[in-house]
């Protein structure tokens, strides 16, 4: 409990202990490390643009982990299960988010494109944490910012996040190196003619 000087009484504490967040952040962490030996495999076997499908599938997996946890009296098993699943997928995305722009982009805005990603993901990290901080109640004692209601709404950006990120790769174009990997010489005549087009302008 919390004990409050004012009225001399200790309330309750709601919601988790530092040790347990400590613990969700961990196996978050653990989650996002495997990704990257899983990517290289998945991706030459899959393509940019079915991995990208399947890492959406894998985020509505993990927000469906966490609203099944939520459900069942915020189980704690399960909750860190989709800790794991959420950050293999956010690990799926840094290394994709490395890989197709290298091969998709033209050759002379090749670098900045690459130096731009690899800038923007230490800063969406600082950005999610910073929300992240200023969305922490500062009376733990109150039980209502605590209500499983108010838990779902946290997990919709989850949802919305994975739904975006299969249509996207639904509908983004497939590499040239894979296309050629794949002997799909066609679909990568295709490809080429495309990134001529983008690259004119028309």
């Amino acid at each position: 409990c919390t004990f409050n000087f004012a009225s001399k009484k200790c309330a309750v504490k709601h919601g988790w202990t530092a040790t347990q967040k400590g613990i969700f952040g961990g196996f978050f962490v653990i989650g996002a490390m495997i990704a990257p030996s899983a990517v290289p495999p998945l991706a030459a076997f899959l393509g940019s643009r079915m991995l990208m499908v399947v890492m959406g599938a894998i985020v509505l997996i993990g927000s469906l982990l966490t609203n099944v946890g939520i459900v069942t009296n915020n189980n704690f098993t399960i909750l860190i299960a989709s800790r794991i699943v959420l950050g293999f997928a956010i690990g799926i995305g840094f290394v994709m988010g490395s890989i197709y722009p290298s091969e998709m982009a033209p050759s002379s805005k090749k670098q900045a494109i690459t130096s731009l990603i690899n800038f923007a993901i230490p800063v969406s990290v600082v950005v999610v944490s910073a929300l992240g901080f200023a969305a922490q109640p500062n009376d733990l004692s109150d039980a209502s910012l605590y209500t499983k209601e108010r838990l779902h709404g946290f997990t919709l950006l989850f949802w919305i996040i994975g739904i975006f990120e299969i249509v996207i790769g639904a509908t983004m174009p497939e590499s040239k190196s894979w296309l050629l990997s794949r002997q799909l010489a066609a679909d990568a005549a295709k490809h080429a003619q495309y990134m001529a087009l983008s690259q004119s302008g028309v």
